[in-house]
Parts: structure tokens; sequence; C-alpha cells
């Protein structure tokens, strides 16, 4: 048997995400690295924030004698994007759903092509013996109370055995 590592390309990307307007220029940045096309399906609750990101990214890449073909804002209602998943007017090759379990389960139920679901319950924090554990505390805290069911919500602590006061930084 033969196993080998190997890049093979593939084609349009589909990006849908609840607000997060950073995933509009993370997105960007994938697609301007990988040569790839990608579409982004943001929140409609930041549509805005997302096209005034998008417009600089054009203008910024514009300026480097780059097309702005790259990425394409979808400014789609609920309706229209479960058209768009089930009859897209372009060929996507792969929808990336970010988000919570209903938007994932929206896009599994609603898509024609095959769609990478990252795992849900998999975001970890390891304090290590050596952590500045005022600090480790706040990113702890800002983790949950913000939203808890946010895809980048914290699900489990590690916490060394020897970091000084273990018992009050628990606590």
């Amino acid at each position: 048997m033969l196993v080998q590592n190997k890049t093979v390309p593939f084609g349009t990307i589909l990006i849908i995400y609840e607000s997060g307007p950073d995933v509009t220029i993370e997105a960007a940045a994938v697609a301007l690295k990988l040569n790839k096309r990608i579409l982004l399906k943001g929140g409609n609750e930041a549509v805005h924030s997302n096209q005034a990101l998008l417009d600089l990214w054009h203008r910024a890449i514009a300026e480097v004698g780059l097309s702005e073909d790259w990425i394409t804002l979808l400014n789609l209602q609920r309706s229209e994007t479960q058209s768009y998943l089930m009859n897209p007017p372009a060929q996507i090759n792969l929808i990336v759903p970010g988000g919570g379990d209903s938007l994932i389960s929206f896009v599994k139920e609603h898509a024609t092509c095959p769609v990478l679901v990252s795992g849900r319950g998999n975001n970890f924090m390891y304090v290590h013996e050596y952590a500045d554990t005022d600090m480790a505390t706040h990113l702890i805290i800002q983790s949950k109370i913000q939203k808890i069911s946010a895809c980048n919500a914290l699900d489990k602590v590690l916490i060394h055995k020897d970091v000084p006061d273990v018992q009050g930084f628990l606590n």
C-alpha cells in the first residue's frame, strides 16, 4: 500500500457564519493565501460591519494590483440562503459552517455539496504551572460569559497541579 500526503486543489468555498466580522477578514486572508475564491455569508446582524470590512479588503488588494474576485459577500435572508444552498447559481465545492448547532444543522440539511463541520465541544485551555493566574482567570470567565453557545466558547480547563495556590485559583 502506498500512503502519501498530497495537496489537491478544489474550487469555490462557501463559509456561512454567525455574526463574527473577524471571520470576514480571516476568510479573505485564507482565500488570498490559497488562491481560492471564497463566498461569505455572515449573520444579518453584522451585515454592515462585514460589508465595511470587505470594502477595505478590496481597496487594499486593489492597491497591489490584485482582483477583488477572491471574496464575495452574500447578503441573503434565511429563506434565500436555503434556496441558495439547494440550488447555487455557480458551483460550490465545499461549505464550511461556523456557529451553533442550529446553523450547522441548517446547512447540512440544505446543502447539495460536501459540508465540513468542525468538532463541537472541544475548546480546551491549559493553565501551566507558571501561568499568570489573573490572566488565566480573565480568559476563562470571558470565554464563557459572552455567549456560552459560541463556537469558540471554552468547554474544558486543564490546570497544572503545581499552579501556586491551586485551590485558591480553582475557587
